[in-house]
């Protein structure tokens, strides 16, 4: 029997989403910082559901698992300044342009720097991820999501939740920024190093060291200015 491998589409299996980012200032939302759009689930978290599904040789787990430590699952949400709809003046300006650089040159909305769409199943991390925290040893890039994750839907839709607070981001350096425009957010595999020292690295191209954390879904947004008077609450829904 002869069986013919017939290629996919373009685009591949769609996996619709949603992210909602709610924004307080002590307590009371924002509506105009408030955002609400769609995800994509880009090349490597297809890759990973094609993983997950699949067993591994002993048939006790799924491929590429062999132990705790590579147990795969979505662990990590982490945020930056990156993708094609920042347009915040201090994305551009120091220190934010200094701790956190374009991957082209320093310039202005408009110019290369801010490439980054969720249009493109090619991306594979944070265009220009920001430090969530500043610990006495290391600096933490991402956090974990909240647990137990909600299901809706009859279980069909999974939507994982982190609560960045008031002192989350803007504290991770000494002294505190004033501003954070964040306008990107992913989703991250519990085998990926949250607090990895290379993720910048001005040698190489466009700035990506070879820490950078590879992600499973990108979303970029219009800037949100996060000031210490703002927490973040994202919410990520993805619908099978």
């Amino acid at each position: 029997m002869h069986i013919r491998d017939y290629p996919l589409r373009p685009n591949g299996l769609y996996i619709p989403g949603n992210v909602t980012i709610t924004v307080r200032e002590r307590g009371k939302k924002v509506p105009k910082h408030c955002r609400h759009s769609h995800n994509i689930w880009v090349d490597l978290g297809r890759e990973y559901l094609a993983r997950v599904v699949a067993p591994n040789n002993t048939l006790d787990d799924h491929y590429a698992e062999t132990g705790p430590s590579d147990r795969e699952f979505v662990k990590y949400m982490g945020v930056g300044v990156g993708g094609d709809s920042q347009t915040h003046p201090s994305a551009y300006t120091s220190p934010i342009s200094d701790d956190y650089p374009p991957a082209n040159v320093a310039g202005v909305p408009g110019q290369p720097g801010n490439q980054f769409s969720d249009d493109d199943l090619t991306v594979q991390y944070l265009e220009r991820p920001a430090k969530t925290n500043l610990d006495a040893s290391t600096n933490t890039w991402m956090l974990p999501v909240a647990t137990p994750v909600t299901f809706l839907n009859s279980s069909r839709t999974l939507r994982v939740d982190r609560l960045f607070d008031e002192t989350s981001i803007n504290n991770a350096r000494v002294p505190a920024y004033t501003v954070v425009p964040l306008s990107e957010v992913g989703l991250f595999l519990a085998t990926v190093d949250p607090d990895a020292l290379n993720v910048y690295d001005s040698g190489a191209p466009n700035n990506v060291g070879a820490g950078r954390q590879k992600l499973l879904a990108y979303n970029t947004f219009e800037a949100i200015p996060k000031t210490v008077s703002f927490s973040l609450e994202i919410r990520w829904e993805l619908r099978f």
